[in-house]
């Protein structure tokens, strides 16, 4: 479902933000979705807050910046996950919005479409990646033969060093990033 709400943003040439992190994983996770959304040919922007003055994550302000400058997609990269009372704003003006994360939840998860293998039931069989991880995920899940695309090998990289930045531990999926992305490097 996620990757047909973007494609649909994508084919019609709606604008879409990407709202990251301020810390390394959420520069990257950012870094890693734009590139993939443009590789796609997107209409596609980064906002990354300010540590000081806008504090960390997906805050009524942002969501008033996207609508103040025509936004028709938030897509949240290390972040988002607990932010229910700002997804409603999005919603209430009619700004789709998709969450990816790796936080952990809180009890009311937000009323939109996310990806983060913390959420009971996602399915998703390892939830130790970082923001970058997910997002790298999806920007597999988004490009066709990924692998053999030419930002492959840079954005495995990115998502490399975030993994090792963010602290994640380097087992099953992150091991296989950290080493691929060592070797890349």
């Amino acid at each position: 479902k996620i990757v047909e709400k973007i494609f649909y943003h994508i084919n019609n040439n709606n604008r879409i933000l990407i709202v990251a992190d301020y810390d390394c994983d959420g520069v990257s996770s950012g870094y890693i979705l734009f590139r993939a959304l443009k590789y796609l040919n997107a209409n596609v922007e980064v906002k990354l807050p300010h540590r000081l003055y806008d504090g960390y994550g997906l805050k009524p302000k942002m969501i008033k910046y996207a609508h103040d400058n025509k936004f028709d997609l938030i897509i949240t990269v290390d972040n988002g996950i607990t932010a229910v009372d700002s997804v409603e704003i999005a919603k209430k003006l009619n700004i789709d919005i998709i969450i990816t994360d790796h936080h952990q939840p809180q009890e009311n998860l937000p009323d939109c479409l996310f990806l983060d293998a913390h959420v009971e039931g996602s399915g998703y069989p390892f939830n130790g990646l970082c923001g970058a991880g997910v997002a790298f995920k999806l920007s597999s899940a988004l490009i066709p033969n990924f692998k053999n695309c030419d930002i492959y090998n840079d954005l495995l990289q990115i998502c490399s060093i975030a993994t090792v930045a963010d602290a994640m531990d380097i087992i099953d999926e992150n091991r296989t990033i950290v080493i691929d992305g060592l070797k890349a490097l």
